[in-house]
């Protein structure tokens, strides 16, 4: 049986986006990508079982096909294994800067400067990359998917499925290649 992942954005909280153009703009984009993706969803019904790994709001569940499995960001960040995420992340924030002494410039006044960053370094780290690599792989072994199709590639998440995918020995397709504001929002985001 062909068994599909479609990967959509994750998504930011609304209350992040103060001014008023911007939540208007954003409203929009939502109503656009919602319509993306039922879109999306009703070819690849035709070929198979369909899985959607998607942010609540992104989607619009009862326009999806009837068959089509739902996952969330924020309920499969919940099923990551918390220590193993805060060990990954630690390796990456630790890998992060060149070792101590090595870079003069990064030197001031006795101050090593990436020990000042660290803690901010480590939160967004886990926040931005681990918690999304961790939901994407975890969610691409449960499904096992022939293929995974990324909406617009653009995004963190999608970019994240993509390496995962390839990992794998998947094949990996870009359903809206031409998803403008699907790229520009993954790139703001960025």
């Amino acid at each position: 049986m062909n068994r599909v992942l479609l990967v959509t954005q994750s998504a930011r909280a609304i209350g992040e986006f103060r001014r008023p153009w911007v939540r208007a703009a954003y409203k929009r984009f939502v109503a656009r990508h919602r319509r993306a993706v039922t879109r999306v969803c009703a070819r690849l019904a035709s070929e198979g079982e369909v899985t959607v790994l998607a942010a609540r709001e992104l989607i619009d569940r009862a326009t999806l096909p009837p068959q089509t499995g739902v996952r969330y960001y924020d309920e499969d960040f919940y099923k990551l294994d918390a220590e193993k995420i805060t060990d990954v992340t630690a390796t990456l924030a630790n890998g992060w800067w060149p070792s101590r002494g090595s870079v003069p410039e990064l030197e001031h006044r006795g101050v090593w400067l990436p020990d000042v960053t660290a803690v901010a370094r480590a939160t967004v780290l886990r926040l931005e990359i681990t918690e999304l690599f961790g939901t994407v792989a975890s969610v691409i072994r449960e499904v096992k998917p022939t293929r995974v199709v990324v909406m617009s590639g653009a995004s963190v998440a999608e970019r994240l499925a993509r390496a995962v995918a390839d990992a794998d020995g998947l094949a990996t397709v870009t359903a809206t290649k031409q998803f403008a504001r699907a790229r520009l929002y993954a790139s703001l985001m960025r």
